[in-house]
């Protein structure tokens, strides 16, 4: 197991009960269902926000949920996790990871996952679960195969420990929290706003990809030619 140190603490309003009822345009944040169902190879069966806005955004606690754990799943959406309060044991795929107040995690989709109590401590914490598509839309464009690829299919990418260890994740926390801030607050636009942020998240992702830049493709010249009958 890897210990991470505290880093960035949410500094957002506390939570309520009028916080946490369920309708995306009303009240944003919803209470994560105490338990997750799942198919024989462990898929989510679960729909996360709205064809047309594929973001939800949950509070779990820990003392709710059933066996006071999140079982084994996995599910096509990328999750941003930002602990709350207590401590837990994060686990992706192979690797295990004890996260408390502050720090959070990015894991990538289609991996496995789950979230462990440790011993009697409780633990509660934001999840932001949002497909892809929400920022490049549907099918195979030219934004998709530049940004959306190298992430997604990038086995290091599995998951991403937010911890301050590393410049970026401090950017990382900062958008989440921004988020979070957004969407308890019931601001009007919230949803644009959120995927300004998300965007600003994706971009600090691809940072750690190397690759080498957006695939180019060559620009008319009309508007040169335009210039060339002015002058």
């Amino acid at each position: 197991q890897k210990k991470c140190k505290n880093a960035f603490p949410y500094m957002g309003k506390e939570m309520n009960k009028t916080d946490t009822k369920i309708h995306l345009y009303n009240n944003p944040v919803q209470t994560a269902d105490p338990s997750i169902i799942v198919t024989e190879d462990l898929h989510e069966i679960k729909e996360h926000g709205f064809p047309d806005y594929p973001v939800a955004i949950y509070i779990v606690d820990l003392s709710n949920m059933y066996t006071r754990s999140v079982r084994w799943h996995w599910h096509e959406e990328i999750e941003l996790i930002l602990v709350k309060k207590g401590r837990a044991n994060f686990m992706v795929s192979d690797e295990s990871y004890i996260l408390s107040e502050g720090q959070g995690i990015f894991i990538n989709q289609n991996t496995l996952h789950a979230v462990l109590p440790l011993e009697e401590e409780n633990c509660v914490y934001f999840s932001i679960v949002f497909n892809p598509s929400c920022i490049f839309g549907y099918g195979q464009t030219i934004l998709s195969v530049s940004y959306l690829r190298p992430v997604v299919s990038n086995p290091a990418l599995r998951s991403i420990v937010l911890d301050g260890s590393l410049e970026f994740h401090s950017g990382i926390l900062k958008n989440i929290n921004d988020i979070l801030e957004t969407a308890l607050q019931k601001e009007f636009g919230f949803e644009l706003v959120t995927k300004g942020h998300l965007i600003n998240i994706w971009v600090l992702l691809l940072s750690q990809t190397g690759q080498a830049g957006p695939v180019k493709r060559k620009e008319p010249k009309q508007s040169q030619v335009v210039m060339d009958e002015i002058r």
